[in-house]
């Protein structure tokens, strides 16, 4: 029963291993296969180089021992040196392989990383912002992105290497086999015990990586507000750089320190296998001297068989280290294929968007984030329809920003469903859906780009289109601002870049609206649109919003109730649940948690 266990046990390790390195050849076979070939090619080689070199070395000392005192010496030099030329142009050959290997290794390598940062990017692009939200997928995939470059080429690397190792192994073996076939076995025997010390180790690295992820994404936060230009003010004025640097020394500290210790524990380990394999050596090397000084073999066989023992012992151990490295990175890049075949928590459906959306309706909606979470909506009923703007209120954490969120298919509710024209929306087309709507999230992007693009955004295809790109900014008050600067559409709104600007938390807003209404959608959906924005440019904005979504569904978030009471219908959600729903003044009736909100913000006026 264990042996059957066992058996199994392999089997699956094997197959998950030979799984792994399938995909990742696969990706290599489509970066460069050509030069994936050659590379195993010269590797091949390499390796079968050693054997001549080593034996004209072998008959290079016997002619040289054989001829001292000779009075003809000048006939054997001619021999000596044709011995000479032969070796110079075998190591001139394997110098010329191992340079053309080495730089197409070094080409693969950046050639091979630059195609897994594109499918990283790429992949990330297209997951769940459920996946994204999720503090464990954030743990492993920074532990992927810090470890992932270099290891994939690494797992292709130590295959392609195999074959070098193994064509030496080979010709070195049938020399033993003819001289010393037990060494054959022996050398391996004791070579064992490293191998098997290494691959713990390798595992017990992974574990402690996975151990320390928070940790790296700790030290990456305190890293980044250091050196983010946006931040220095308020480090300075809070004296917090010298409290980010401890905390990052801290870090570095538990993180190296740890493994500092598991690499000492290694090493004396590793110290202790390495023993009886140099032992053999050395018990090889006395037994080789005996020999030569009975006459029993040249120096040069001396020198020959010893370098032979050598080239055994080394490509033996190449072999196990290939192996290793290939382990150690299967490892790593076992995480790359987990994320790259990350199934999608929502599938899309195949209807597209009707083209004049006749109604919204959220019906009976529940949602959480997670199991063990409290219920962030409860039994939201809510109907939108053309021309009608909403303007959804309530205090922060209420489930404002989540509905939205549910709107766009970012999640799908518990419990209920959400309608588009009677249709639930698992039924339409993902792409479709946010093809059809726009949204002005609180914090959103600014893409510190050049002007047109980052109002150009908004509908990529049209990202060119300036005349498109002006009206927009004109439409939000933002235009007189890029005009007047020094490339106008074309500078950059950042000062990382040259002639680059960095506009006010007011001009991003504007710029952000500008993207939305290049947009051009059938739902608007704008969360604290004019938050920065002075009265005056307010009143502005909203004027055009209003007018450019008479006939579209405009759902309006806002804590500024002299933008919320411009709203024909207004729904307050207070700890989840829809509370109140009217017109500004019904709401202000009813004396609830509306008109309370509504008369705080007022005294604050007065």
């Amino acid at each position: 029963m264990k042996i059957s266990s066992l058996f199994r046990d392999f089997t699956a390790r094997f197959y998950q291993v030979w799984f792994t390195f399938s995909r990742i050849a696969k990706l290599g076979w489509q970066v460069q296969r050509r030069l994936l070939v050659l590379v195993l090619i010269l590797n091949i080689l390499l390796g079968l180089i050693f054997a001549p070199l080593s034996y004209l070395n072998k008959l290079i000392i016997d002619k040289i021992i054989a001829n001292i005192g000779n009075p003809f010496w000048q006939k054997a030099l001619w021999g000596l040196l044709l011995l000479i030329f032969l070796r110079t142009i075998l190591e001139f050959i394997r110098d010329f392989l191992q340079r053309v290997s080495s730089f197409l290794g070094f080409y693969l390598a950046r050639m091979f990383d630059a195609h897994l940062e594109f499918l990283l990017a790429r992949k990330t692009a297209s997951l769940d912002v459920e996946t994204l939200e999720d503090p464990k997928f954030k743990d492993k995939l920074n532990k992927l992105e810090r470890e992932i470059y270099g290891r994939a080429w690494g797992l292709m690397r130590s295959f392609a290497d195999i074959p070098a190792s193994f064509s030496g192994l080979l010709t070195a073996s049938l020399i033993l086999f003819s001289f010393k076939p037990v060494l054959i076995i022996l050398i391996p025997l004791f070579t064992f015990s490293q191998f098997f010390i290494d691959a713990e180790f390798i595992k017990k690295e992974y574990r402690w990586q996975s151990h320390v992820s928070l940790k790296y994404r700790l030290r990456g936060w305190f890293y980044y507000y250091l050196v983010n230009a946006r931040s220095y003010l308020e480090l300075r004025i809070l004296k917090l750089a010298s409290y980010f640097l401890e905390r990052i020394t801290g870090l570095q500290k538990e993180i190296y320190e740890g493994q500092a210790a598991i690499q000492k524990e290694k090493e004396s380990l590793s110290f202790l296998a390495s023993l009886p394999q140099d032992i053999l050596y050395l018990a090889f090397e006395v037994y080789l001297v005996f020999l030569a000084l009975f006459q029993k073999i040249t120096i040069g066989s001396l020198q020959f068989y010893l370098n032979v023992v050598g080239s055994f012992r080394n490509s033996f151990s190449g072999i196990m280290r290939n192996f290793l490295e290939f382990y150690e990175n299967y490892i790593y890049v076992a995480d790359l294929i987990w994320f790259l075949d990350l199934p999608p928590k929502i599938s899309s459906g195949k209807r597209n968007l009707p083209r004049e959306i006749k109604s919204i309706e959220f019906r009976n909606n529940w949602f959480r984030y997670r199991e063990d979470m409290p219920w962030i909506l409860r039994n939201i009923n809510l109907k939108l329809t053309p021309g009608e703007r909403l303007a959804i209120v309530g205090e922060n954490g209420a489930g404002k920003t989540t509905l939205v969120k549910l709107l766009c298919r970012f999640y799908d509710p518990q419990k209920g469903e959400i309608l588009v024209d009677g249709i639930n929306l698992k039924e339409f087309d993902r792409s479709s859906l946010w093809k059809n709507l726009t949204v002005l999230f609180q914090n959103f992007e600014g893409f510190p780009f050049t002007a047109r693009e980052s109002i150009g955004y908004g509908r990529v295809e049209n990202v060119e289109d300036i005349a498109l790109v002006t009206q927009s900014a004109k439409q939000s008050t933002i235009h007189e601002f890029i005009a007047g600067l020094p490339l106008r559409y074309e500078n950059p709104l950042t000062t990382d870049f040259e002639k680059g600007v960095e506009p006010s938390g007011g001009q991003w807003q504007r710029i952000g609206l500008a993207r939305v209404l290049f947009r051009r959608a059938q739902v608007v959906i704008l969360d604290e649109p004019t938050s920065n924005v002075d009265p005056k440019s307010e009143e502005e904005i909203f004027e055009k919003i209003m007018e450019l979504t008479a006939k579209k569904n405009l759902i309006l978030i806002s804590h500024r109730f002299s933008t919320v009471r411009r709203a024909n219908k207004i729904c307050v959600i207070d700890k989840g649940q829809i509370t109140e729903m009217g017109t500004h003044e019904e709401l202000i009736k009813k004396r609830k948690l509306y008109a309370e909100l509504f008369n705080l913000q007022a005294k604050a006026y007065h």
